[in-house]
């Protein structure tokens, strides 16, 4: 049986259509902003990794040099004890001594290593640059420090009045050993 109106087929056909062309327009923008909405936040969990990555890298070589100051401070003190054991008619080597305490002192890479950490996590963390500069100057102290207690203890080749130049050089660093804790 045919329509009244003819056009009735055409308009329902039509409607039809535009149905399906408004479902599929709203799933393909769906899928758009579920992409868009995907990336922003894959980007950003990147990025919150990458800090995260440099935070845990700062730290660690942060602690690795307070551990390196601990262990200075353990070797200036035990100088101290070798001192006693001379003082009471023991033996002691101290070339071997100064050579460990130069090796100690000197050749351990946790000493500056936190400095390049900061330095290359400098793009992420800004606010650091001053804070590395102000500690690179204390280290250049420390150093100093370092290498004039080193400098000052006799390397056990002289004379033996070396003792009393010994024990007043240890005595000294241990006086100032603060600058390792500041």
């Amino acid at each position: 049986m045919a329509s009244v109106f003819p056009n009735a087929d055409v308009s329902r056909k039509s409607a039809g259509r535009m149905e399906i062309i408004i479902a599929v327009t709203i799933a393909v923008l769906g899928w758009i902003i579920t992409h868009a909405l995907t990336i922003r936040a894959q980007n950003k969990n990147f990025i919150n990794q990458i800090v995260n990555d440099a935070r845990l890298e700062i730290t660690k070589a942060i602690r690795d040099y307070q551990d390196w100051l601990g262990t200075v401070q353990t070797a200036i003190h035990s100088s101290s004890y070798n001192v006693i054991l001379q003082e009471q008619g023991l033996s002691v080597d101290w070339r071997q001594k100064r050579a460990q305490l130069t090796d100690t002192l000197f050749s351990d890479r946790k000493a500056v290593e936190w400095i390049f950490r900061l330095e290359e996590h400098e793009i992420l963390f800004p606010k650091t640059a001053e804070c590395r500069k102000k500690l690179v100057d204390r280290q250049h102290q420390i150093n100093e420090y370092l290498r004039l207690f080193v400098e000052k203890l006799p390397s056990g080749l002289g004379k033996p009045p070396d003792f009393d130049q010994r024990k007043k050089a240890i005595e000294k660093a241990l006086k100032n050993d603060k600058i390792l804790f500041d």
